[in-house]
């Protein structure tokens, strides 16, 4: 093929592309053309309004709202190798329990796991029974500390000049004033507990986050001789009815 026959075959196949591709783009166009783009344009300002709402309006609310539960709370019975509780029988496996039994007039350390539904930073944590209860014989915390600390200023705290961030209130909780960063982990904390008179007390844990004031819910029974078990509430567990036996013994 000579140079003047390839230039005529490359001429004559832009010329059939024309040809073929011309009237197809002339009727996408005039297809493009009678849409109702009035209508196309309210539906994208609409979808706009809608995703600005959600981002700005709707998801934020639904944050605030699981905040107001932020995490789900166990009281904590760990194998006795990990850490030693006297009111209770402890075996090689840990529980979660949702009420406790405990015995009167003791001091006793109790542990708490809470479980975050989502990721938060706390500024400040409080732990006692019953605000509306002014009874000075309800369980109170004196004393706060991270079972999973073994040495450190992190590890433990009381309410005294060398912990400004602890404090107890006249409703009988335990403050702590800290930032913690929740994320899908677990966290554990624990208290010295002063027991006095027997009696079912219901318990709160708070948390101050930046928006609103989360809590969970948790109950203390004091009771003397201790015969109430107490069912944990483990996954793993939750098939084989396991329940924890109080000991009364601080």
């Amino acid at each position: 093929m000579t140079w003047d026959e390839g230039s005529r075959y490359d001429a004559s196949r832009v010329d059939l592309w024309e040809t073929a591709a011309m009237p197809a783009i002339s009727g996408i166009l005039v297809t493009v053309g009678a849409w109702p783009w009035p209508m196309i344009g309210a539906f994208l300002a609409a979808g706009s309004l809608l995703l600005i709402g959600h981002t700005q309006i709707v998801r934020p609310w639904l944050r605030r709202r699981k905040l107001k539960r932020p995490f789900r709370a166990h009281f904590l019975i760990t194998p006795p190798n990990r850490f030693p509780l006297k009111y209770v029988l402890q075996d090689d496996d840990e529980h979660y329990v949702k009420e406790l039994v405990v015995p009167p007039n003791s001091e006793i350390p109790i542990q708490i796991v809470l479980e975050p539904r989502l990721s938060f930073m706390q500024h400040e944590i409080y732990f006692g029974c019953d605000e509306s209860l002014a009874d000075e014989k309800k369980p109170r915390a004196t004393e706060y500390f991270v079972p999973f600390v073994r040495e450190g200023v992190r590890g433990h705290g009381k309410p005294d000049a060398a912990h400004p961030g602890h404090y107890t209130d006249y409703n009988g909780f335990y403050h702590v004033r800290e930032n913690f960063l929740y994320t899908k982990d677990c966290r554990v904390i624990g208290f010295k507990l002063q027991t006095g008179a027997t009696g079912i007390y219901p318990a709160q844990i708070y948390t101050v986050t930046e928006d609103v004031r989360g809590q969970a819910d948790l109950v203390i029974r004091v009771e003397e001789p201790a015969r109430t078990k107490m069912q944990c509430r483990l996954k793993r567990h939750r098939w084989r009815r396991c329940f924890v036996t109080p000991t009364g013994r601080a």
